[in-house]
Formats: C-alpha cells, structure tokens, sequence
C-alpha cells in the first residue's frame, strides 16, 4: 500500500502556474474584456459590456480600477473568483468611488447607480452596461447640476479644469469636489460645501479679486479693479468689508450670486451723512459715497483707474475741508482730531480710524 501511495503522489501532476488576469479574459494587453469568458467580443454581451470604456477612460474621466467595480483576486483560485458565476462576481470593490451612494448591480436591466454615474449628483437614468450611447455631461449630472448648485454651466467659474474647454480627467470623477483655489472632499451628501470663496474668486485668506473668476488679474478688468485696494486697505484707509458694495452670500446659490451679473449694493458706511450713492457699470464710476464724496478733487473715482491717485490725501476732501469746516488743515491741533489718528501735514497715524465713518476729534 505503501509503494501504491507513493507513485500516486509522484505521478500527480504539479498545480498550475498561477495565471495572469489576461490569460482567461480580456488580453495580454488588457485584462478587461473584450475578449470575455465565452469568446464573446461584441459591447452588447453581458461578458463585454463598457470594459472598455472604463479601462481606458475617456475625454471625461481617468481609467476606472478593476477593483471598483470587483474584488480583485489575489490568486485565481481566491474564494468569490471561478467559483461564483456571473453575475454574483460583479460588486463594489476596494475602490471608493463606485461605492459612493452605490446600489447592487442589476443584473436584470444591466444597470447600477453609483456616485460615478450620478447617484448623488442628481444624474440622469442608470447607465445601461451593454449600451452603445455616450453619456456626456449631462449623464451623470444636470448640465448644470440641479439645486443646490448654481443655476451656471460655465464650469470653469468655478471648477478647476485643463486649458481650454477640456477637463482635467485626473480630477474629473475622482471623489472629490475641486475649486479653483481650494478643494473640498465630497462626503457623498447631496448638498454643496459651504461656501469657499476664494475657490472662484481673490485668494488665500483674501476672497477679493484678484484673480477674478476666469483666473484674470489685470486691474484695468471691472472684475478686478479697485478690489484690493479697498479689501486690503492704504495708507491712508481702513479696510472696506465686502457688504460696503456687495450682498455678501451665505450659500454660493443664494438669490443674486452666480447669476451672470455683479451686483452692487452699497452699504452703510458709503451712505453716511444722507449721501444716495450710485455705481455706473457702463463708465466703472460710483458717485455721491460719504468715502469719495466730500468736496474732494476725485468725487466720481473710477474703479479701474488703481494707480493711488484716488486715493491721496485732497481727492475725497479738500485740505482743509470746505465750511463749515474751519478754515485750517492741521489736522491735529488741539481740540480738534484725535492726534493718535492723524499728525501734522496732515499725516494719517492709524488708517484703521480713517474713513471708518467715524469723525475722531
């Protein structure tokens, strides 16, 4: 018995190599279908489907990994591999992104509904698998996607894209929700971040253009112009809160933001003293601010014009002002204006109390 026991052991044959993916579907190029299990080349077999599409990727997205779409073997006799049949194999793998909102496959209809294809971004039908259809932008999300996003299909504005119309597809379709100066990760809830100003507009701790929201710094623009002078402050200024000229959003779909027109709405420091101010878009003039309108050379600044003429001493009221005012530009003789504020010259000490809407005596 022994002896018997012992041929047998030497005459069974040795396990096979394990195999690479390709040798069993797909090719050694590609261990994706086409060619699947069966032979079967064709998109519209089950066993082909968008393989391909995904494999390679396209001008909207980077390649997909196997194993978002399957738990990818790490030897071809694991459990679950070709000891499942089709289509119990196909589930959410490893990856993240399909599981973001996923659904299990339908194997019937040949459809899944996953973050990929819109399942949290308000997308359109379910992908078919064997379908021949491109899908475009508005198959997996509204072009532009529905509310609570802005109500605006120049994605650019926004979203950080490649040069020109195309997108960038190593950030396209990736789990996250990129802005144009800061990134947001996407939990997978269906409402957008808060708001993040400078991931359309200004920069790091500054939301104030420049850069506008094509990415332009050119202070000659009206979308740039004198913003940095008056978010920032001079030497002769305090610094302006953007609500002085703007409605500030809460939320970036907030009525009057993102709707293709700059709204300006003065507040109350230009509307000191009963002053009605006004903002021209056609010359990039305001007119009648208690900040510019005080007698001074300069009562209609032009926001475009960012060279510190308009904003010198004499431009917003004349040195000394006119009467009532006394008749003397020492700004800081005795009994009149606080000497912590303003010097002899006259010199302006502390810009942070100068055209703060406070008169310091």
């Amino acid at each position: 018995m022994w002896i018997a026991l012992l041929l047998s052991a030497c005459l069974r044959p040795e396990p096979a190599a394990p195999q690479g993916c390709g040798d069993c579907h797909g090719s050694a190029a590609s261990p994706a279908p086409p060619t699947a299990l069966g032979g079967a080349t064709e998109r519209s077999d089950r066993g082909v489907g968008a393989h391909a599409v995904h494999l390679a990727g396209s001008d909207l997205a980077g390649p997909v990994a196997c194993n978002e779409c399957h738990v990818v073997p790490a030897t071809v006799d694991a459990p679950g591999h070709v000891d499942t049949p089709w289509p119990a194999e196909v589930g959410w793998g490893e990856g993240v992104l399909a599981k973001v909102g996923a659904e299990p496959f339908d194997a019937s209809a040949q459809t899944c509904v996953v973050y990929c294809h819109g399942a949290t971004l308000g997308g359109g039908p379910s992908p078919v698998w064997t379908s021949e259809e491109g899908l475009g932008c508005a198959g997996c999300h509204g072009f532009p996607p529905a509310a609570p996003h802005p109500d605006s299909p120049t994605c650019g504005d926004c979203h950080v894209t490649a040069a020109g119309p195309a997108l960038d597809t190593t950030l396209h379709i990736d789990g996250t929700v990129q802005l144009s100066g800061g990134t947001v990760t996407d939990t997978s809830d269906t409402g957008l971040p808060p708001v993040n100003c400078v991931g359309c507009h200004g920069a790091d701790d500054n939301p104030a253009p420049p850069p506008d929201t094509q990415g332009r710094s050119a202070t000659t623009l009206r979308s740039v112009g004198a913003h940095d002078t008056h978010v920032l402050g001079t030497a002769n200024a305090a610094a302006v809160p953007c609500a002085e000229c703007h409605a500030v959003p809460v939320a970036v779909d907030d009525a009057g933001h993102l709707n293709g027109t700059v709204e300006v709405v003065f507040g109350p420091l230009s509307r000191r003293a009963n002053h009605v101010p006004t903002w021209d878009p056609g010359t990039a003039t305001c007119a009648e601010t208690a900040c510019h309108a005080r007698n001074g050379t300069v009562e209609t600044p032009v926001w475009t014009q960012v060279d510190g003429t308009q904003a010198a001493c004499g431009t917003c009221h004349t040195i000394p002002p006119g009467s009532p005012h006394p008749a003397n530009n020492d700004c800081s003789r005795s009994g009149c204006h606080d000497s912590g504020v303003v010097g002899p010259g006259p010199t302006i000490l502390d810009p942070s109390r100068h055209v703060d809407g406070n008169v310091d005596f």
